[in-house]
């Protein structure tokens, strides 16, 4: 875990590292029916005495998640850092309905491991980016799914102003699009989801400073094959910053945008769940 502090500060610094330039290839159409991708992510904070059980438990409710109409996958996250259980969950389906009551369900039953309630988000996958050149604004949830877990996970959730919102999304592709184009080792995709509906302060940040008004959440997700990997992408992203005043404007743009600083989280894949018909991988054992 060398130089992870230093690490995450690149990696929440992302407007350090903005390409002006538009997408270097035209985005996959990969759902012409343009139907809507719907995503739940539920983040939980978990006493130390209580987390292998609550691991167990959410193991055996994750299956059935494959049961649930218009389920297309999920990934259950724990923590990096051995001294807290933080464990998370990213759901996606295109009933959203269904997934809401299917999460609400579990949540429900999970509840009573947990030190406080989950922090949920609903939101619609907008876009995303993976491999070469490999970009979709219609996006299925399954780009970048893969027969794997072990592989690190990060987690971004940000709360722009609702009038500066445009000016933040195009900030954010660039970045996604710098990264990508630079086809760092490990690289594996990552998602951009905005909420589905407005939400009041105390629903887009619980437990951490609240917005000033309500506003569609931000939440941005990637995989990378190691931790090694994410921290040199991250610091290198940091490290060669453009000496080029635009850049500097996109910086200040992007941070004006924002109405709370920023949370981010680095995971470790320890479960995946994929839709009917589509082969399932071994799950991870909690480990101290």
């Amino acid at each position: 875990m060398r130089n992870l502090s230093k690490a995450i500060l690149g990696v929440t610094a992302l407007a350090l590292t903005i390409s002006t330039g538009p997408l270097s290839a035209k985005p996959v159409d990969n759902n012409p029916t343009g139907n809507a991708v719907y995503a739940q992510v539920v983040i939980w904070d978990i006493p130390a005495a209580q987390a292998a059980t609550f691991q167990n438990t959410l193991y055996q409710k994750t299956r059935e998640m494959i049961r649930v109409p218009g389920f297309v996958n999920e990934r259950v996250l724990r923590n990096i850092d051995t001294l807290t259980f933080h464990f998370a969950t990213y759901t996606k389906g295109t009933n959203r309905a269904a997934l809401e009551a299917a999460t609400a369900s579990r949540n429900q039953i999970l509840r009573g491991y947990a030190s406080r309630d989950p922090e949920v988000h609903t939101l619609v996958l907008k876009h995303t980016y993976w491999g070469a050149d490999g970009g979709s604004s219609k996006p299925t949830g399954t780009e970048y799914d893969r027969d794997a877990v072990g592989q690190v996970a990060h987690l971004g959730v940000f709360v722009p102003f609702n009038d500066f919102r445009p000016e933040y999304d195009r900030t954010l592709d660039h970045v996604k699009v710098f990264t990508r184009d630079r086809l760092p080792a490990g690289y594996l995709g990552e998602d951009v989801l905005d909420g589905a509906d407005m939400s009041s302060p105390n629903a887009l940040a619980p437990y951490t400073p609240r917005p000033f008004e309500a506003a569609r959440v931000s939440v941005n997700y990637g995989e990378y094959e190691t931790l090694e990997d994410a921290e040199n992408s991250y610091i290198k992203r940091g490290e060669d910053r453009p000496n080029d005043p635009r850049i500097l404007a996109w910086e200040r743009m992007f941070y004006s945008a924002l109405q709370v600083p920023t949370r981010f989280y680095i995971f470790r894949v320890v479960d995946s769940v994929r839709g009917p018909g589509r082969n399932q991988v071994q799950r991870l054992t909690l480990s101290r």
